[in-house]
């Protein structure tokens, strides 16, 4: 196997009792999107990462080669290419393996064609392919096998199926042997929106399907639940009528946590948040929070959106301000990361981004107590989303003796440029604030106690004002903005 760097990377990091933090970006006329990530033994990180050719929102994008991406305890990177000759391929998840490796889906598509098969793939411990296998299955336009459970005699692996270019995705769930023999597999016979999760029951005898509303019987956001021959037992709503994007995490045999999409509570109007709830093994609430901003957008990330190595330390991300399509110029964002303890109350929020359109792909914990985030920043110049990673501490930073490419805040302000009123959000409950113009003229002062202010700024002459958040007499960070 090859190792090869094609791409600029921008790689900074600095030690904090014991946590190694830095910022990665891999920026190209290529799109790369992270897919998966998963932690070695010995601290290094492994992130999946799929290049495409053509441009994001348009026909021509299509799959070009998965990589792996290898980061070690301090940095170090390696770019890693599977030796798939001229067929083109794309990853979707990672586990351990049953063999001391690692088993891998994915999508790929044989030279001169354009259908596409299931791609399961096994690698050693240093990488190296062992096999590949490749299942064509119903003639489907595409799939994804998005979860991989590993079970002592092979894989459990689900996802979805799309059977024609402008059909919805039906659930699809395989069993797998330990050479990537595919044993078995069910199509359920109806398609719904979005992006299904899955779970084993804690003894592993039942199957949940959670899914957005649409997907028979029930057709609200609904769990389902099959035996484990894919046999249909019966379907149930859950207590958020229109949850989607989910994400699960169990804390013990009881009781699990479950991330999703849904609306603000109390919210007149569409006011979608990231909601995260600990219920027990019957849908049962026992703590739930929500998470972002209001009045806009705020998604989970795509692929997993929470993530713990301590149930008393949960991480989460989310994208607040969600763009569908190409993100016009000018159009800025942010990326929230947070913890929260194991009753959801939130310890700390950051803001990373701002200086344009980024969207958050998944989070992961790490042994030493910090967290790993994969995202998308969208390039102008490029038109195409280039892959941000990003370790971070565990208080959710970074620490560097020099600045940072990807901005990372505890406060966030919108809009920027203004006309009229400054918002800041934060998860910091008192705070002090100062704005001065560029030559250092005291313009305001004040202080809140709300985690969400406005300040108006319709008075104030045009031009760049620089603003400084303090708490406890300490200088927390400071922002620049800008009065039209």
């Amino acid at each position: 196997m090859r190792a090869f760097s094609v791409i600029i990377i921008l790689l900074l990091c600095w030690q904090l009792s014991a946590q190694n933090t830095y910022s990665l970006l891999m920026a190209s006329d290529i799109r790369h999107d992270p897919r998966d990530v998963i932690e070695l033994s010995d601290g290094s990180i492994v992130a999946l990462v799929n290049e495409y050719t053509g441009h994001d929102y348009t026909p021509d994008s299509q799959y070009h080669k998965g990589l792996f991406l290898k980061i070690n305890s301090v940095g170090d990177t390696t770019l890693l290419y599977p030796p798939m000759g001229d067929t083109l391929f794309g990853f979707n998840a990672i586990v351990n393996s049953n063999n001391s490796g690692y088993f891998l889906s994915g999508i790929s598509v044989w030279p001169d064609s354009t259908r596409r098969s299931l791609m399961l793939l096994e690698v050693d411990n240093k990488l190296n392919k062992v096999w590949a296998k490749h299942y064509f299955l119903e003639d489907a336009f595409s799939h994804s096998l998005t979860k991989i459970i590993p079970v002592s005699d092979g894989y459990f692996a689900f996802g979805f199926i799309q059977l024609s270019i402008t059909g919805g995705p039906y659930p699809l769930l395989c069993k797998i042997d330990n050479s990537g023999n595919l044993i078995r597999y069910h199509i359920y016979p109806d398609s719904a929106p979005g992006v299904f999760e899955y779970a084993f029951n804690p003894d592993k005898s039942r199957i949940w399907l959670f899914s957005t509303s649409n997907l028979d019987p029930i057709n609200v956001a609904s769990r389902a639940v099959f035996d484990t021959n894919f046999n249909h037992l019966y379907s149930e709503a859950i207590v958020a009528p229109g949850a989607r994007l989910y994400t699960h995490h169990w804390k013990n045999d009881t009781s699990f946590y479950l991330a999703y999409q849904e609306n603000r509570t109390g919210s007149a109007f569409q006011d979608y948040e990231l909601h995260i709830g600990l219920y027990d093994t019957l849908m049962n609430p026992i703590y739930e929070n929500e998470f972002g901003d209001y009045e806009s957008d705020d998604y989970p990330a795509w692929h997993t959106a929470i993530s713990y190595q301590n149930p008393d330390s949960i991480f989460y991300t989310g994208t607040i301000g969600v763009y569908f399509g190409y993100p016009p110029q000018g159009y800025t964002n942010y990326i929230i990361l947070g913890q929260t303890d194991e009753q959801l109350q939130e310890r700390y929020r950051q803001y990373i981004g701002g200086d344009g359109y980024y969207h958050a792909e998944f989070i992961k914990a790490t042994r030493d107590g910090g967290c790993f985030l994969g995202a998308n920043r969208y390039n102008h110049t490029t038109l195409v989303n280039d892959a941000i990673f990003m370790k971070l501490n565990g208080q959710g930073e970074l620490v560097y003796l020099v600045g940072q490419d990807v901005p990372n805040y505890r406060f966030m302000l919108y809009p920027n440029p203004t006309t009229s009123q400054l918002h800041i959000r934060t998860a910091i409950q008192e705070y002090s604030i100062s704005i001065r113009d560029m030559n250092g003229k005291l313009i305001h002062e004040g202080f809140s106690e709300d985690n969400k202010c406005i300040v108006n700024v319709d008075h104030y002459l045009s031009g760049t004002y620089v603003i400084s958040f303090i708490t406890n007499g300490e200088l927390i960070e400071t922002h620049k903005f800008i009065k039209q």
